[in-house]
This record gives structure tokens, sequence and C-alpha cells, in this order.
């Protein structure tokens, strides 16, 4: 996707805070909810919440992990 439309899709999807999210996930690949939420200074719920919405648009993909 275009950045310019992906983070149009994204603001509309999540505001200002999905935009960081988006920019930080092309930038770096792969990352935790928890390095997410170091990296663009958003309260990691807030991260839970925005990726949710992303995903459901299917902009972004998950891993499951289980704790041990």
């Amino acid at each position: 996707m275009e950045d310019r439309l992906l983070q149009k899709v994204a603001l509309k999807i999540g505001g200002e805070e999905a935009i960081k999210i988006v920019e930080e996930l092309k930038k770096k690949g792969k990352l935790t909810e928890e390095e997410l939420a170091k990296a663009t200074n958003i309260k990691l719920s807030d991260i839970r919440k925005i990726l949710f919405k992303l995903h459901n648009f299917s902009l972004v993909t998950s891993e499951g992990v289980q704790d041990k």
C-alpha cells in the first residue's frame, strides 16, 4: 500500500497514534507490543487497542506467543 494512503487509513482507524505505530513497524519490522509502546511513548493498553483495530482491517499481522 502506498505510504500516504496507508497513513490516511491508519489515521481514520486509530488516529495519530496509529500512524506512529505503523511508521515504527515499517521502520523496524516485527516488534512486540511492549517494544512498540516504548518506541512510540504510547500506553501499552492503547497500543493493544490500536493494533486490534489495524489487524481487523488487515493492516498488521500478529504472531501469538504463549507465556511460559
